[in-house]
């Protein structure tokens, strides 16, 4: 299974469901479930499916759907600057640990690691 590593910031906003999408400046064509990573911890802290991915997203998508990514509105040209094509990776079925599950994390790892099987 493949992890997404998240800070721990946007991490809690997934696992309230507060956020459903993850903004990041590629797309992916992974689909279906995956582990959910807290940047820095060395632990695998939940799961999720990753539905689907939308985009490039233009600044007025970002806006409108400010509810779903949860970026305020002074960040918007951050993102923007920083990924010249943002996608929305729309995240689902969020299901968090009751405890971590330490996991080796590969040295230069920025995104995405394998973690192995998860139950």
């Amino acid at each position: 299974m493949d992890g997404l590593i998240i800070h721990k910031h946007w991490l809690n906003k997934i696992f309230s469901g507060e956020k459903t999408w993850e903004i990041r400046g590629t797309k992916t064509s992974k689909r279906g479930k995956i582990a959910l990573i807290q940047k820095g911890s060395g632990e695998i802290f939940g799961t999720c499916e990753l539905a689907e991915v939308i985009g490039p997203l233009s600044r007025r998508d970002l806006e409108v759907n400010r509810g779903k990514h949860q970026l305020p509105s002074d960040d918007l040209s951050v993102i923007l600057e920083q990924y010249t094509n943002p996608y929305a990776w729309v995240l689902s079925d969020v299901k968090r640990f009751d405890t971590p599950i330490p996991y080796n994390h590969p040295r230069g790892a920025v995104i995405w690691v394998k973690v192995g099987n998860l139950k």
